[in-house]
C-alpha cells in the first residue's frame, strides 16, 4: 500500500482534514513528507486507508497489511531502526572474537561455537547470549516499535500535542512525559558530542539564524536563541551550537565563534561565510576563507561555488 518502505508518517494537525475531503493535495502530501521513512505513497489509497481509522492517525501503522505478521514487533519498525544504526547489523562474542548469529524469533545474538575446554579434548558450547536491544533506548522497553517511531515523529513536529499520544497511542500519563524528557535528554546529549565535518579541500558553509521561542511554549514571555552552524556542501554531514551558556545568551563576537569554528571544523577545510567581521580571523586559522557578501549578493557572479545556500536549507530543516 505504501511505496517500498511501509512505516506511516503521518500528521495529526492535517488528517482530520484529509478525512473530511477539504485538504488540498500538497497538505495529503505533508502526510508522508519525511524521506527518511516513506519514499512513494500514491495518494488515493492515503485518503482511502484514512477514512478507516477513526480519525486517528496512529492506529494507520497496524493497518498496513505488510506490517501484520506474527511478530511481537512489526520487522519493517525494527528494520528501521537498524538502518538508521539505533540497533546493531552485527555482534562480535567477546570470548571468542568471531561474529554472532541472530535469532529473529527472541530478538537476540548469541554466539554457539563449540571451543576446547583447557587441556582435554572435552569441547564446550560458548553460551554467549545479548539481546538486540541492549544498549539502545529499546533496552528494558515493553513498546512496540512502530510506536516509538511514531512517537518521535511527533515529537520532532513544531507542535507537541501531549494529549495526542495519550489518545492516539493509549499511553499512559507518565509514560508520554517520560520518553518526551528521553529525547529531550538524547537531543542534549547529541548537541555536547557533535563530531567535527570537513577536512583537507572539503567545503563546509557556516551561517547563523536566529530563533525567537516562547518560553515553555505558552505565554508572552520570549526568549532570543542565536543558532550557528555548518555543513558540509557535498557530505551533508553537519553541527548546530546554540548560543547559550546555561541561562545567558552569547553575542555573535569573534571570541565566541572562532573557537566552536575550531572546534566543529577540522583544519584544511574550505569554509565559505557571510561578510561577518567575526569570521575575517578564519584564514590565519588554518582554513581557506571565501566570503559571500549578502549585501549585494547571495551567489558571487565570479565563481558561483562561492555561496552558503546549503546553510539556508540546513535552517529550513531546523
Amino acid at each position: 500500500m505504501v511505496g517500498s518502505t511501509p512505516l506511516s508518517v503521518l500528521n495529526p494537525f492535517i488528517i482530520k482534514k484529509v478525512i473530511n475531503g477539504c485538504a488540498n493535495e500538497m497538505e495529503v502530501r505533508k502526510l508522508a513528507s519525511d524521506d527518511l521513512l516513506i519514499e512513494t505513497v500514491n495518494l488515493a489509497q492515503v485518503k482511502d486507508l484514512l477514512k478507516l481509522c477513526n480519525f486517528n492517525c496512529y492506529d494507520v501503522e497496524p493497518k498496513i497489511p505488510h506490517s501484520m505478521n506474527s511478530c511481537k514487533e512489526p520487522e519493517e519498525a525494527i528494520e528501521f531502526f537498524r538502518r538508521h544504526s539505533v540497533l546493531p547489523s552485527e555482534v562480535y562474542c567477546p570470548d571468542c572474537q568471531e561474529p554472532c548469529k541472530f535469532r529473529k524469533d527472541k530478538h537476540q545474538w548469541y554466539c554457539g561455537r563449540y571451543k576446547k575446554y583447557g587441556k582435554t579434548k572435552k569441547r564446550v558450547q560458548c553460551s554467549f547470549c545479548v539481546s538486540d536491544y541492549k544498549g539502545s533506548f529499546l533496552d528494558n522497553t515493553h513498546l512496540p516499535a512502530w510506536q516509538i517511531i511514531l512517537f518521535i515523529n511527533h515529537w520532532i513536529q513544531k507542535f507537541w500535542n501531549h494529549d495526542v499520544i495519550i489518545t492516539c497511542l493509549k499511553w499512559s500519563s507518565k509514560t508520554s512525559v517520560d520518553w518526551r524528557s528521553f529525547c529531550s535528554e538524547v537531543t542534549l546529549s547529541w548537541l555536547q558530542n557533535q563530531p567535527p565535518i570537513g577536512g583537507p579541500g572539503i567545503v563546509v558553509e557556516i551561517d547563523e539564524t536566529f530563533f525567537v521561542r516562547a518560553k515553555y511554549d505558552r505565554g508572552r514571555d520570549l526568549r532570543d536563541v542565536w543558532l550557528f552552524g555548518g555543513i558540509e556542501r557535498v557530505g551533508k554531514r553537519f553541527f548546530l551550537v546554540p548560543l547559550v551558556k546555561g541561562n545567558q545568551v552569547l553575542d555573535r563576537s569573534a571570541a565566541t565563534l572562532v573557537p566552536i569554528i575550531k572546534k566543529f571544523i577540522r583544519p584544511g577545510s574550505i569554509v565559505n561565510s557571510d561578510g561577518w567581521a567575526a569570521y575575517r580571523q578564519l584564514a590565519d586559522e588554518g582554513y581557506t576563507h571565501r566570503v559571500i557578501n549578502h549585501k549585494e549578493v547571495f551567489v558571487d557572479p565570479d565563481d558561483p561555488t562561492i555561496n552558503t545556500q546549503t546553510t539556508e536549507r540546513l535552517w529550513r530543516d531546523v
